[in-house]
């Protein structure tokens, strides 16, 4: 679990704003200081060193209990998709 900054307030989409210390990743799930999953983060804006972070909050989760205090973050899994070693490139015949 990481990091991900402060929640600092919601914005009149219904996001909740949060500043980050880093750059964070789209789709990561967000938690409050008891791991509980509060929302994903859907957009990244701001100055490269210290961008703000926009968390659609889910349906039975109150954003502005959070407003002020520390949100954490995991990192969505990773979509790359590797080549197994044993397959191989077919070639047309002539």
């Amino acid at each position: 679990m990481n990091l991900l900054g402060t929640a600092l307030h919601i914005s009149k989409s219904r996001r909740l704003i949060a500043r980050s210390r880093g750059l964070i990743p789209l789709f990561s799930k967000v938690y409050d200081q008891k791991l509980n999953e509060i929302g994903v983060v859907v957009d990244v804006f701001g100055p490269v060193k210290a961008p703000y972070v926009a968390i659609k909050v889910k349906e039975s989760v109150d954003a502005t209990q959070y407003v002020g205090s520390r949100l954490y973050y995991r990192p969505p899994p990773s979509r790359s998709r590797r080549r197994s070693s044993s397959r191989k490139k077919r070639r047309k015949k002539k």
